[in-house]
């Protein structure tokens, strides 16, 4: 696959570390966070971003496979889980009229890779949390939640470098209208923290396991891959 270099501004990241009461729920497809609409909630902004742009969290949530050998839509050198947060640019209004234009989304994903000897503390609430919406369409709280946690921190050297590339998003309505912003560097997991995810059911009872889609081609889409020292954040 050919990749490009680029500069970038600095990624700013705001109230990724702000910890927040948050909601997640089991929908049929995934298992996903959303902060209550009387918080502050994280936003984006600069990196490979439009100019002046600001995009704020819509919702975050998971991708994982039957087994430990697959589970997203991205593959870096074999990495198969993944978390998605989701953002819309803010001058659209809502995600609904932003999913029209095509800077209208962007998408910050972290690929999970499993280690039986580490463990990710920020994923630590949400594993624990999943026995109680095993169901569809059952949702519990998880107190003290911050985004950067899923992400291993945004702060963390290891994000100083990802790819980005002008994409759809992968699940109906396929919407040209993201990018793309995928961290290079793997995030290790503990293999006990991704068995709950396997234990979901969907809408028909049934195991929620190999909730993305498959790989698919460019189609002359360019790829660019980004590195960086500085940092900002809070």
């Amino acid at each position: 696959m050919e990749v490009l270099t680029k500069s970038y501004p600095t990624i700013t990241y705001w109230n990724y570390k702000t910890p927040n009461t948050v909601t997640i729920t089991n929908n049929g497809h995934s298992a996903e966070i959303q902060y209550p609409n009387d918080v502050v909630k994280p936003q984006i902004s600069g990196g490979p971003l439009p100019n002046g742009t600001i995009y704020e969290l819509v919702n975050a949530h998971f991708h994982w496979g039957s087994n430990d050998s697959l589970g997203s839509e991205h593959v870096i050198n074999l990495q198969r889980h993944a978390a998605e947060a989701v953002h819309y640019n803010i001058k659209y209004g809502s995600l609904e009229e932003a999913l029209n234009h095509g800077d209208g989304v962007a998408v910050v994903t972290a690929l999970y890779r499993t280690n039986p000897s580490q463990n990710l503390s920020g994923l630590q609430g949400v594993s624990e949390a999943l026995s109680s919406i095993r169901e569809y369409e059952t949702s519990t709280a998880i107190e003290n939640f911050k985004l950067s946690g899923l992400f291993d921190g945004v702060d963390n050297s290891n994000r100083n470098f990802y790819y980005t590339y002008l994409g759809s998003l992968t699940t109906p309505p396929c919407a040209e209208a993201v990018i793309w912003i995928i961290f290079s560097r793997s995030v290790d997991v503990n293999p006990q923290q991704m068995a709950p995810f396997r234990l979901l059911l969907d809408e028909f009872n049934k195991p929620l396991v190999n909730n993305f889609r498959n790989v698919q081609r460019k189609n002359g889409r360019k790829i660019y891959l980004k590195w960086w020292t500085e940092s900002n954040k809070n």
